[in-house]
């Protein structure tokens, strides 16, 4: 199985959004949403299986559980901003940098080359969508999107996950003028 996992917060849910835009060429099998201290939790342990592929999005890992859960899981993927997750730099797979937000690394470095590789185009919408996402996330409160952005970040929290990435999702493919 491949597995997707990500944060409970405006980055995390961005990722989902783009999963859910994207599904066809990301191909993953579950998305699980969840917060810090997940590497202990019995639901996320029972994946920690040979056939499975995990990738982490906006969560740090112990560098020593990334070891171990390398050893045992097919593949294991992190793509994360935080200083604790500086170490994925001498694992080669991985992505980390402070310069962008979880959902923008995942943005770039998975689903753009994935969408370049099937000659496939992107609504600039998702560029402007990811764009608050980081510029919220990262707190750039200098930004020009700051205003939208922390609009988008209310709204996430006034609609709750499900219906939050159900309406982005909507309002990317339709009527979302920028």
């Amino acid at each position: 199985m491949n597995y997707l996992i990500s944060h409970v917060d405006l980055d995390g849910y961005g990722v989902n959004v783009l999963n859910a835009l994207y599904s066809d060429v990301l191909n993953y099998d579950h998305i699980i949403n969840t917060n810090y201290g997940f590497e202990t939790d019995p639901n996320i342990l029972e994946l920690i299986k040979p056939d499975n592929d995990i990738t982490i999005v906006d969560l740090s890992l112990p560098e020593p559980i990334y070891l171990e859960w390398s050893k045992t899981l097919k593949s294991l993927r992190i793509i994360d901003h935080h200083e604790t997750s500086s170490y994925l730099e001498k694992y080669p797979g991985n992505v980390w940098s402070i310069d962008y937000c979880g959902t923008a690394l995942f943005w770039i470095n998975v689903v753009k080359s994935r969408l370049v590789s099937y000659n496939r185009r992107w609504s600039r919408k998702v560029d402007y969508f990811v764009a608050l996402v980081d510029c919220y996330d990262r707190w750039v409160d200098s930004s020009e999107y700051w205003e939208d952005a922390t609009r988008l970040n209310k709204v996430c929290v006034s609609m709750g996950p499900d219906k939050f990435i159900e309406h982005m999702v909507k309002k990317i493919n339709t009527d979302w003028e920028i």
